[in-house]
């Protein structure tokens, strides 16, 4: 499996990853469009959420960017004048 997932990244001209970087990938992205922790930990096997919120579930810049902004925009409609 490694092999063809090693020939697969040097024909698209990408860095090669290992199945441990794709599973990590998975999970991160997986959470940023569906928020669905529990789904998530079962497709990844594993026995509790919180394995695999704590394991695999990594924030990135744009969800960083996203939840800080749409707080921003709530805490302005509070109008604390």
């Amino acid at each position: 499996m490694m092999q063809l997932l090693q020939k697969m990244c040097e024909k698209a001209g990408i860095k090669v990853l290992s199945m441990h970087d794709l599973r990590h990938t998975f999970a991160t992205r997986f959470c940023e469009m569906s928020k669905d922790y529990k789904r998530l930990s079962k497709i990844l096997g594993h026995s509790s959420i919180k394995v695999t919120v704590d394991t695999y579930v990594h924030e990135s810049e744009e969800t960083i960017v996203e939840v800080t902004e749409k707080f921003s925009s709530y805490m302005k409609c509070l109008n604390f004048d």
